[in-house]
C-alpha cells in the first residue's frame, strides 16, 4: 500500500530504467510493512547479488547488538547488505518521501551533478541512503574488521572502509578458502581477513553460480 502511494509523487531522474529506480525505492515501504505486520524489530536484509558465509545472527548479536548496521565504504554506500532496525527503515522511507515530495529541485540538481561527474549510474536510493547514513550518524559498518572478520563491499574491488585494502587476483578480490569460509589479505596489515559475505556487483555478477 504505501509503495503504491509513493508511486504518486516519485520523478524519474535516473540513466537507469523508470521500473528498475522505482522498484529500488518502493521496495523499503514493503519492507517496513513486512517488519511492522511481522513484529520484527530488526531483519537482516541483503540483495541475491550476495552470498553468506557465516551466521548472520551470531555475528549480530557478537558485534552489533540492538543497532543498525550498513554497508558503507569511504566514500559511498551500497544497499547489498545491512541489519535494520525498524524505526531505521520507518526512517528512512521518511526521508524518500520527504526528498520526493519537498525538495525535489535539489534532488534533480544533485542528480544532474553527479550524471555530469559520470559518477551517478542509476541506484538513486544508494544517493538517498548515503544522506540518511550522515544525517543519523551512524558510527558502525559492516565493512569494519572485527576480530578479524568483515562483510564484503565488491568483490570487484579492494575496497573495504577505506581504499586499497585487499589483494586483487584479476578482476576480483584473491580468496583462500578455509572450511569453506573466503579469506583474503589485509595489503596494510599484511593478515589474513575473513569474509562473512560476497557482494558480486554488475561487473562480476556472472561470476556468482561459480562461488
Amino acid at each position: 500500500t504505501e509503495a503504491a502511494e509513493f508511486k504518486t509523487i516519485y520523478h524519474h531522474m535516473s540513466p537507469k530504467s523508470e521500473a528498475y529506480e522505482l522498484f529500488r525505492l518502493q521496495r523499503w515501504f514493503v519492507l517496513r510493512e513486512f517488519m511492522k505486520f511481522f513484529q520484527l524489530s530488526i531483519v537482516f536484509f541483503c540483495e541475491s547479488s550476495v552470498l553468506l558465509y557465516d551466521d548472520i545472527s551470531r555475528l549480530y548479536e557478537k558485534c552489533w547488538q540492538d543497532k543498525t548496521v550498513l554497508c558503507v565504504h569511504e566514500k559511498n554506500i551500497n544497499t547489498s547488505a545491512g541489519y535494520w532496525k525498524y524505526e531505521d527503515v520507518c526512517r528512512f522511507c521518511e526521508l524518500i518521501v520527504e526528498e520526493y515530495r519537498d525538495h525535489l529541485d535539489t534532488l534533480q540538481r544533485v542528480f544532474g551533478h553527479m550524471a555530469q561527474l559520470g559518477a551517478f549510474h542509476g541506484d538513486n536510493d544508494c544517493v538517498l541512503l548515503w544522506k540518511f547514513f550522515h544525517q543519523s550518524n551512524f558510527r558502525d559498518s559492516l565493512t569494519d574488521i572485527i576480530d578479524g572478520a568483515t562483510f564484503d563491499y565488491d568483490l570487484s574491488s579492494t575496497a573495504g572502509r577505506r581504499n586499497d585494502e585487499f589483494a586483487m587476483e584479476g578482476a576480483v578480490k584473491k580468496l583462500e578458502w578455509r572450511n569453506n569460509q573466503p579469506y583474503a589479505t589485509h595489503i596494510a596489515n599484511n593478515n589474513q581477513v575473513q569474509f562473512a559475505t560476497l557482494h558480486f556487483s554488475e561487473a562480476v555478477r556472472s561470476l556468482l553460480p561459480s562461488y
